[in-house]
């Protein structure tokens, strides 16, 4: 149900509308003229009334499955689950002695590497430097008619 949570909530949705119209039928009709006799399938309030709550309880337990496994998030992908303030702090802001875990746990402790720093070579293809080309100007005209002229066909 926690992968399917939309057709399940659609459904457990239709359930309700369904079971709100047959109340409202059978409390529209004091008596049953079809079934009066012997009722092929008799439907009573308690019937009803269990089968509310069962489709309530449903209901909430789609829900309450859909948010632990989601965390509130509308994707349904389990990846994307946003981790709660405590990680982001632990991870990003708490300083870990490694050399200090490597010995308490019995293990020689690595050995501290030395940056090696690279020295940027020159790139193979030199820029040339050549000068602007300049925009070509178009003489300023005023008024409508250099506004219209491009619709008639006129330079």
């Amino acid at each position: 149900a926690v992968k399917k949570y939309a057709e399940a909530l659609s459904l457990i949705q239709n359930a309700t509308i369904y079971l709100r119209e047959t109340r409202s039928t059978l409390s529209i009709f004091s008596e049953d003229p079809i079934s009066s006799a012997s009722p092929y399938y008799p439907l009573t309030s308690s019937d009803l009334d269990a089968l509310e709550s069962v489709i309530s309880q449903d209901g909430l337990t789609i829900k309450n499955e859909w948010f632990a496994y989601n965390g509130g998030s509308i994707n349904a992908d389990n990846k994307t689950y946003k981790k709660p303030l405590f990680f982001d702090i632990a991870l990003n802001y708490v300083q870990l002695d490694m050399d200090r875990l490597q010995e308490r746990a019995g293990k020689a402790s690595a050995p501290v590497l030395v940056p090696v720093q690279a020295v940027p070579a020159k790139s193979r293809l030199e820029e040339v430097a050549r000068p602007k080309t300049p925009e070509p100007q178009a003489p300023a005209k005023g008024g409508l008619s250099s506004l219209l002229e491009g619709w008639w066909g006129r330079k």
